[in-house]
């Protein structure tokens, strides 16, 4: 039990430090790091059962109760690898690290990583650390144009393998922190290599192996999207794959996203309803992929943006992103003559 109220003194310590609400004023947004629990229902299950074990009375019947696992998701805007000159630069233009905004915000991507902390942990058990996204802005000046390029898959493992290395050194101790700063320096160099190469020959072997593998768009209806739950797990699957796009919920459900060719298919097998990786719809869900489009440079926010409900919204985040047509033809059903 000394474990468990450990954990969560611990994460009632990582929220309150990245908590966006208190910052100052003159603090730009996208240079705030974000922490949220991701596993509200076992946060609380856990601080009801240490409670309880305060209490005499009730600590012989929560006996033998299982302690659940408990996760956080640390968010770090990849606008805050670039150098402060050029951040100034992209907000002079008025976008955020995809030069794009919507409803007059500065839509910044992030780079995301979940860390899990077992029943056990810190005292006898490790913290696991997963890297979910990592997008790389572009130099204003380069051919990418100030876009923004995810990580390949192989690089975000890597990152996840050495953070969980580091996460056994640390048994016994609260690690959250140093996975967290650990997590920030690797993605920086990560992210500075590649604009480096980027800035000297105008190329990117990140982008460079996106393009060969070939780029694509998805368009994906169904009746309803209206689980919060479900809305999570689309856009959580989404930046683990390195993809960008919309999720717009309610009725109907519409999922647009883009990439690497494989991965928007290894998404799209997913949605469809996988037993091995539950989250998706389920049977039939191949009946409502309505658009597989070829493309040759991406044109959609990184990470996917959640739209609640307005699809008038989506049309509008459609024209703005230049994918107007397709959003006529896969969502409206209206074919262009």
């Amino acid at each position: 039990m000394e474990a468990l109220e450990r954990a969560i003194l611990e994460i009632e310590a990582l929220t309150a430090i990245y908590d966006d609400s208190i910052c100052e004023d003159d603090v730009h947004e996208d240079s705030i790091c974000h922490l949220s629990i991701s596993s509200e229902k076992e946060y609380r299950l856990a601080e009801e059962i240490v409670r309880k074990s305060h209490d005499v009375d009730a600590e012989a019947a929560e006996a033998g109760r299982p302690i659940p696992d408990l996760s956080v998701v640390f968010a770090l805007p990849s606008s805050s690898l670039v150098p402060q000159d050029e951040r100034c630069e992209r907000s002079a233009d008025g976008g955020g690290a995809d030069g794009r905004t919507r409803r007059g915000k500065t839509a910044v991507p992030s780079c995301t990583m979940r860390l899990t902390f077992p029943a056990g942990y810190p005292t006898d058990r490790a913290a696991s650390a997963s890297v979910l996204s990592a997008p790389v802005p572009a130099p204003t000046s380069s051919r990418g144009g100030g876009g923004v390029v995810a990580l390949p898959r192989r690089e975000r493992d890597g990152i996840s393998e050495r953070l969980n290395r580091r996460a056994r050194e640390l048994v016994g101790a609260e690690a959250a922190m140093e996975l967290i700063e650990m997590f920030r320096e690797e993605v920086a160099a990560s992210a500075a290599e590649h604009r480096r190469r980027w800035s000297e020959d105008g190329s990117d072997a990140v982008a460079d192996a996106e393009h060969s593998a070939g780029l694509g768009r998805r368009w994906i209806w169904v009746h309803h999207v209206t689980n919060a739950g479900r809305c999570k797990d689309i856009v959580r699957e989404a930046d683990a794959a390195g993809l960008g796009g919309y999720l717009k919920s309610g009725y109907p459900g519409i999922v647009v996203v883009e990439g690497t060719v494989e991965r928007c298919d290894e998404f799209t097998s997913w949605i469809k309803g996988n037993k091995s990786r539950p989250g998706g719809f389920g049977r039939n869900w191949g009946h409502h992929v309505r658009g597989e489009v070829s493309i040759e440079e991406r044109s959609l926010p990184v990470p996917v943006v959640h739209i609640d409900g307005d699809l008038a919204e989506l049309a509008s985040c459609c024209r703005d992103h230049e994918v107007g047509e397709e959003f006529l033809e896969y969502v409206m059903q209206h074919k262009s003559s």
